[in-house]
């Protein structure tokens, strides 16, 4: 297990300890060392192991030393630490005790790399074969740390070498996986397995290929390691490479002749797994070699699927001039890569595969590019959709609510633009705004006896609020709303709020004949003095407002 992650675990752990009943632990853990020594005389407290995690207090001043050599924050150095378990085990701190998860303290000295104390713990009569709740033993824990010295003592004790943990994980799985080459080589000098594999089928030499370990690949296939071996999910040594971003291993493998497009069991091939795992350099080097762009995965997603979502546009280039498909389509949800590229807000490329004939009017599971657009606020790629053909109303539900959404849709974009500072589409987009507003007023109007009452008043709510409409409508459309228990007193606002648009007029625009027009909706008025967009406008209107009425 990973050092950091093993402490983080350690003190949730002893955190919700009993430490009243523990009375060394607690001096432990303040740092007490005169009290420490005093109690580690009490048999009792010296092998107290807490209830709950088995965490002993030996365990505890191991877990401080390692702290203090890489916080700076303890109070002692490792040296005092150490020595005070030294001072410990003198007093007869018992080895064979274990934690929850199965550790003795001497998997705990193994772990933090104090193999001074864990040789002493071993002449004690430590447990060298002892395996965790993983089933790791010391020598899984020494493979970890590079520590030589320690592996040559354990493997006195007759340690098995080849031991698996319950990954299937060997010494020489993990020294290489840790990257401590010159102790996997000196494993391999001592009778460690070349070939030996995990639960999973990764043997030694996918592993340094996963890990970009070029000096140890090379030596074990030297020693006739097997080059075509595959992982149980179907991944060989070119997969592993690819997907880690691994050019050094990669380049020697092709030159070998080594399939640019071998499958794995989910058809995935090393270039979209390259993209899958946001390796892009890597995607660029295995297209330029030769790499299919069309081949997708079982579950039907291609390369281009996968540079869209993580925004590669240089590799959708190379992949498109190799023939990519670029409305590819997902079995289940018929999702495009232009999808993938606007869900991920990838903006860039979603302009990029509009602009080369993306469709951007195919209706997905999840709806049509613009649709997608709107629920992740895109405006920019709403803008260049539009600039591109789509059509703004969802044709897969041609309902008063779409009509509704459609209107907000305008309003995001008039918004945006004014941000942008042009002028024109601004004004052009609130009309259309109030246009599709108008729509889903009437069909809202018609309809509404057998339509949902909070969409109905939403609707019309939002037929009220538009920027274009008259005082007269707007005044209509909000009575009515009211009688659908959807005043705006109650009101969830769409994703342009109103007081945002009246704040906006009255920055803008004449105060007094806007607030004759504000006075037919207090709430909104107060909203505006409330956000503290104009205090003395806003006054003014509540003012008008209550003298309307």
């Amino acid at each position: 297990m990973n050092r950091t992650i093993f402490l983080a675990l350690f003190f949730i752990a002893t955190n919700g300890a009993n430490l009243a009943a523990q009375k060394l632990h607690a001096a432990l853990w303040q740092d007490d060392m005169v009290k420490a020594k005093t109690l580690a005389n009490s048999p009792k407290q010296l092998n107290y192991a807490s209830s709950g995690n088995g965490i002993t207090p030996l365990m505890v001043v191991l877990a401080k030393a390692y702290l203090s050599s890489t916080d700076s924050k303890q109070k002692w150095p490792p040296e005092i630490y150490l020595s005070l378990a030294q001072f410990l085990l003198d007093k007869g701190a018992k080895l064979d005790l274990r934690d929850k998860s199965g550790k003795t303290a001497l998997h705990y000295a193994v772990l933090f790399n104090f193999s001074g104390i864990a040789i002493n713990m071993l002449e004690k009569g430590g447990d060298a074969t002892v395996q965790d709740t993983a089933g790791n033993t010391l020598i899984h824990y020494a493979s970890i740390n590079g520590d030589t010295l320690l592996l040559r003592r354990l493997l006195k004790n007759e340690t098995n070498i080849n031991i698996a943990n319950h990954q299937g994980l060997t010494p020489l799985h993990i020294s290489i996986k840790n990257k401590q080459t010159f102790e996997a080589k000196w494993l391999i000098g001592q009778g460690a397995d070349i070939h030996a594999k995990t639960k999973a089928d990764v043997t030694p030499l996918l592993m340094t290929a996963q890990y970009g370990l070029l000096e140890m690949f090379d030596y074990l296939l030297s020693l006739g390691a097997d080059l075509s071996a595959t992982s149980k999910l179907g991944l060989n040594a070119l997969h592993y490479a690819a997907a880690n971003g691994h050019l050094e291993i990669a380049k020697p493998l092709l030159a070998r002749g080594f399939a640019l497009d071998a499958l794995t069991h989910d058809h995935e091939t090393p270039l979209l797994l390259a993209l899958t795992l946001k390796q892009d350099t890597m995607a660029i080097f295995l297209l330029e070699a030769g790499a299919d762009p069309r081949i997708a995965s079982k579950n039907g997603l291609t390369p281009l699927h996968e540079a869209a979502k993580n925004g590669y546009s240089e590799a959708a280039i190379a992949m498109m001039a190799k023939g990519a498909d670029i409305n590819a389509k997902t079995p289940e949800m018929q999702i495009t890569p232009l999808h993938f590229a606007i869900v991920g807000k990838h903006t860039a490329m979603a302009n990029l595969l509009v602009a080369k004939g993306a469709d951007v009017n195919f209706v997905s599971g999840i709806g049509t590019p613009f649709w997608v657009a709107n629920l992740f606020d895109q405006e920019e790629i709403l803008d260049s959709l539009l600039a591109h053909g789509a059509s703004s109303f969802e044709p897969i539900d041609s309902t008063g609510e779409y009509c509704s959404l459609s209107a907000e849709c305008y309003e995001k974009l008039a918004v945006w633009h004014e941000k942008q500072g042009n002028v024109q589409p601004v004004v052009e987009n609130y009309k259309l705004a109030a246009d599709w507003y108008e729509k889903a007023y009437t069909f809202f109007h018609n309809e509404k006896k057998r339509m949902n009452r909070k969409i109905f008043g939403r609707a019309l709510l939002n037929a009220a609020f538009a920027t274009t409409a008259s005082v007269a409508a707007q005044y209509s459309a909000t009575q009515q709303a009211k009688q659908y228990g959807y005043g705006y007193e109650k009101v969830e606002y769409p994703a342009l709020s109103t007081e945002d648009i009246y704040a906006k007029k009255f920055k803008n625009m004449d105060l007094e004949q806007e607030c004759s027009k504000a006075a037919l909706f207090c709430r909104t008025a107060a909203d505006c003095y409330q956000n503290n967009y104009d205090k003395e406008a806003a006054k003014r209107c509540v003012e008008l407002a209550r003298k309307d009425k």
